[in-house]
């Protein structure tokens, strides 16, 4: 009976890898490194939801066709990914480190560039 439950969970492990791997082939990295300019977070309404946005003092290369003309791109994941990447670019920022952005195409239902990752 071990040996069917070792092989049941390697199948479910590779599942969520195969799963996982389709889901970062839209990922992309801006090419360069950008000076950011801040990490703001606003409340969406009654809802209470937070969006939390990070501006740049550039434009980023590789910057999906919603987000361009602005310097300002929202971070999107689980909470705790919104949360991690906000203490990352605000700890750049306030080091003055140039950060690469990892883009994950368009906020659904907006015209924002969606960014999955904030890296040194």
């Amino acid at each position: 009976m071990k040996k069917v439950h070792k092989f049941a969970g390697g199948l479910l492990g590779m599942a969520s890898v195969l799963v996982a791997g389709s889901a970062l082939a839209s990922l992309v990295w801006a090419g360069s490194a950008v000076t950011l300019a801040g990490v703001d977070v606003e409340s969406t309404g009654t809802s209470g939801a937070l969006v939390v946005w990070l501006n740049t003092a550039t434009t980023p290369s590789n910057v999906p066709s919603c987000g361009t003309g602005t310097t300002g791109y929202q971070l999107t994941g689980t909470a705790d990914a919104v949360k991690t990447m906000a203490a990352t670019a605000t700890s750049m920022f306030l080091a003055g480190k140039p950060a690469r952005i990892l883009w994950n195409g368009c906020v659904a239902g907006t015209n924002y560039a969606a960014v999955a990752g904030v890296s040194n």
